[in-house]
């Protein structure tokens, strides 16, 4: 499930179908329409981002996971709630981000999970998870300066200047970009040149410069800095 702010109690425990509810009476099975959490009766939910749904939603959730008890409408339903859960969620000081409250945290444990510890590893996420074209190689060089530029975004010095820097994600990216840019011009091997050209597009979008940075209003002008400070020639 993907947890955001217009995900309803509905979508989440089920609801009750009103035209069956006047054929076979609102308390028939028949009547009631499940929703995403019955389905992973049994099994694992995955609940993505869930520090993203409102408090309401959060409350609903509890009742089910402590109480195995939903309320639909006017009336308390058991629901089975023989599941493990699975959740994710985002840093608070995302945009979007609603507080969990500390009974519903406290039936989770948490497990933090942070960036590539090293530039090998990140690398080996880049070749294992990018897409590859077969007509055009990255030398170790060209991937090794892909997963510096993306880290200097959250080492010093450059770090200072934002107050979020590039996930592994903007890697991934840039690393397919300069693969298909290559690809483009009729070249079989990615060249320093691509990174610079397919840079902003990757990681612009992706950080977020600090109020007290001159680059706070300017952060096409940034990435074009950080290229020419970390890959220098």
């Amino acid at each position: 499930m993907q947890g955001s702010p217009d995900l309803t109690a509905e979508d989440l425990l089920g609801d009750v179908d009103p035209t069956q509810a006047f054929k076979y009476g609102p308390e028939d099975y028949r009547a009631f329409t499940p929703g995403k959490l019955l389905k992973g009766n049994r099994g694992i939910v995955f609940f993505d981002e869930l520090n993203r749904v409102p408090e309401k939603l959060q409350n609903a959730l509890l009742q089910v996971l402590e109480e195995r008890i939903a309320t639909i409408g006017p009336y308390d339903v058991d629901y089975p709630a023989n599941f493990m859960m699975v959740a994710t969620m985002n840093p608070r000081e995302h945009a979007g981000v609603e507080e969990l409250s500390d009974v519903l945290m406290d039936r989770f444990d948490v497990v933090k999970m942070t960036y590539p510890e090293s530039q090998e590893k990140e690398r080996d996420v880049l070749v294992r998870y990018g897409a590859k074209f077969d007509e055009v190689k990255v030398p170790d060089e060209i991937l090794s300066a892909i997963v510096t530029l993306v880290r200097s975004t959250r080492e010093e010095p450059w770090s200072k200047e934002l107050d979020q820097g590039a996930s592994v994600r903007a890697g991934l990216a840039l690393y397919e970009k300069v693969q298909t840019l290559a690809l483009l011009k009729g070249r079989s091997e990615a060249s320093t040149a691509d990174i610079k050209l397919m840079a902003a597009s990757s990681l612009a979008t992706r950080v977020k410069p600090s109020p007290e940075s001159k680059y706070y209003d300017d952060t096409f002008g940034l990435v074009d800095e950080l290229v020419e400070d970390v890959l220098k020639g």
